[in-house]
């Protein structure tokens, strides 16, 4: 696991992989018979449906207004397909195969676009096809499976046979969305894979999560919450043997956002527990974000970074409006950027409430940066087992009709992303002023606050729980196997669209993630004044993901090269009997606290219990920091 030499770490030789993709689909055509691929064609009718969510899950029971005005503008990008898929598929497999000669070799800047983006002859007949209906491409740089136009609404609705309408949704916002399936020509369904801006319903949401019941100051942090220090993290989970020999020194990271943002908050973080004056840059997408109200958000995912990974050269910010367009972009431009080798995400959407064409962009951008060697964390979610739940909570009065459905998140879920859940010190341990405290062995379980989270209780998860369970989109890649990877809880074949297999699982790791036993921060920004109210403690997987992506980090400068999606090694470290126990730690059995005089036992993040090995409530477990970096 260890032995692979650093010499055969780096970019692929364009023109080798080249001419393997050219080997490849000319073995591949020289076996599809001439008549057959005829046979095909004259059997294509002249247009099909584009299998894609035509919204949110919530617009089923949204009250239709009226038709959208035939002469209002309209932008629709098209997210196009990759070329050579097949072979794209085997070079990303070979570079996770410690047999193969291509292990670990990464894709350079622009070389994923080079060997499968689309033709000059695939542009021009989409361009041919749009121009007909008056719809005009505009200039677009983020990337060569993107392409943009501008038109009205009754070009966009002659384009791609559909009625774009005005519905108002259960919450109050107006929204504008397509009523029926959008269909392409025949002939472009294989280059045409999502058309986004055909509504604006979805909006990803944060997985930030502040205290909901009534406790002491925690940790060391200052304010009346307090929370955890970075010196604390650093010493509860065994990351100070790591520094003498790399605390992020010489790597550039990046956090994906979707708010505006006070660097001077971040600061002041940096000043008060001593962290170096980090150079942060702020790279913004589609204009950036158009609004502050989750900064604190933004100032959380910084600050959890910087506390386990303080010397990174650069950190940078990457902004996007917060609408489908805006996240896809933003993940592209990550992606052709290729300046960060780790990225952490906290904003994402459950899987029934994320449009298909938007999922169709991040499986091609996140496959990208997967074989350009760049490590991707994003939160598990905040509401266990239950991951629409956050629609509940926001408007509790008016809950959409999937309240206590069992679903996973999105991103979280796509198999190259490493999936962070939560876990809990609440009531079993406080290191109180402590700077150095260990870990507390027989304290941490399951993050499920009072044991609130269950789908026969009437709060929804109103105190927060570790998000896990069977992806509904994903079949299971082969690294995820290992003790307690298999249950009784197991999804297979039709629950994901796979023929047989079992379903992608999550959460892959987790780390505290409790708001009462969470992180102190500093926000001061009134774009967000409900939350940045000075220091405060704040947690969730939002504070988990960015945490470990620092964890990455330092794994990274410890061995020297990008580490790349990280979960076929996580799964390997798992599966070692002599060691799995030092690289992790494992939540397993019940754990029993009292609050206010009332005794509670959580056992599961409100469905998935946690068990020995691997569990769908906290994975494979929260980390021993020093040896894990060496493991990796």
């Amino acid at each position: 696991m260890h032995n692979s030499p650093v010499l055969r770490r780096g970019p692929v030789t364009h023109v080798r992989v080249a001419l393997l993709v050219a080997s490849a689909l000319a073995s591949l055509m020289a076996v599809v018979p001439g008549a057959f691929m005829q046979q095909a064609r004259a059997a294509t009718p002249a247009f099909v449906a584009l299998p894609q969510v035509l919204s949110p899950a919530q617009l089923s029971t949204a009250h239709l207004l009226r038709p959208h005005q035939a002469g209002a503008a309209m932008s629709i990008e098209l997210v196009l397909a990759p070329n050579h898929q097949a072979q794209m598929a085997a070079l990303a497999a070979a570079q996770y195969d410690p047999g193969s000669a291509f292990y670990h070799h990464w894709l350079g800047t622009g070389e994923f676009d080079q060997m499968f983006g689309p033709t000059p002859a695939q542009l021009s007949a989409i361009d041919r096809y749009m121009h007909g209906f008056g719809l005009q491409r505009v200039a677009s740089n983020t990337s060569a499976f993107l392409v943009d136009y501008i038109g009205t609404t009754a070009a966009v609705q002659r384009a791609f046979r559909t009625q774009i309408n005005d519905y108002q949704l259960r919450d109050g916002r107006a929204v504008f969305a397509n009523a029926t399936a959008p269909q392409i020509p025949a002939a472009l369904s294989g280059t045409i894979s999502g058309i986004i801006g055909l509504d604006d319903v979805a909006q990803a949401h944060t997985f930030l999560s502040k205290p909901q019941v009534a406790h002491p100051h925690f940790g060391g942090a200052p304010g009346t919450l307090g929370g955890l220090t970075p010196q604390q993290i650093r010493s509860i989970y065994d990351a100070l043997p790591v520094y003498p020999r790399t605390n992020g020194n010489g790597q550039t990271v990046g956090v994906f956002e979707l708010s505006n943002w006070q660097l001077k908050d971040v600061q002041t973080y940096e000043k008060q527990f001593g962290l170096y004056n980090t150079n942060i840059q702020s790279i913004y997408v589609d204009g950036g974000p158009k609004d502050g109200k989750a900064a604190v958000e933004v100032t959380l995912d910084v600050d959890m970074f910087l506390a386990l990974a303080p010397g990174v050269r650069t950190l940078y910010v990457y902004n996007a409006p917060n609408t489908t367009q805006g996240y896809v972009d933003e993940l592209a431009r990550v992606a052709r950027d290729n300046r960060v080798s780790v990225l952490s995400i906290s904003w994402g959407s459950c899987e029934s409430d994320t449009p298909q064409a938007q999922r169709n962009g991040e499986e091609l951008y996140l496959k990208q940066m997967a074989m350009q060697g760049q490590s991707v964390f994003a939160s598990a979610g905040d509401t266990g087992a239950f991951d629409c739940e956050y629609l509940y909570t926001t408007n509790p009065k008016n809950p959409p009709k999937y309240a206590n459905a069992i679903e996973v998140d999105e991103p979280a879920d796509n198999p190259y992303v490493t999936a962070v859940g939560g876990t809990s010190f609440f009531q079993t341990f406080d290191p109180g002023s402590n700077k150095s405290p260990r870990y507390p062995t027989g304290k941490e379980y399951v993050w499920n606050t009072l044991d609130n989270c269950s789908n026969t209780n009437s709060n929804h998860c109103a105190y927060g729980a570790g998000g896990g369970g069977n992806s509904m989109v994903y079949g299971r890649y082969g690294y995820q196997t290992g003790p307690g990877t298999i249950s009784s809880y197991t999804q297979y074949g039709s629950y994901c669209h796979e023929s047989g297999g079992p379903c992608r699982a999550l959460p892959d790791v987790s780390i505290n993630a409790d708001p009462n036993s969470g992180y102190g921060i500093y926000c001061t920004d009134k774009r967000d004044s409900a939350d940045c109210t000075g220091w405060t403690e704040v947690a969730g997987t939002s504070a988990a993901a960015p945490l470990w992506a620092a964890i990455a980090t330092l794994g990274e400068g410890w061995h020297g090269h990008r580490l790349g999606a990280l979960n076929w090694q996580l799964y390997v470290m798992l599966r070692l009997p002599n060691a799995y126990t030092r690289y992790f730690h494992d939540m397993s059995g019940a754990t029993t606290i009292t609050y206010s005089g009332n005794k509670y036992t959580i056992t599961s993040n409100g469905h998935f219990p946690v068990t020995p090995g691997y569990d769908m409530a906290t994975g494979i477990g929260t980390p021993d920091i020093y040896q894990d970096v060496v493991g990796f």
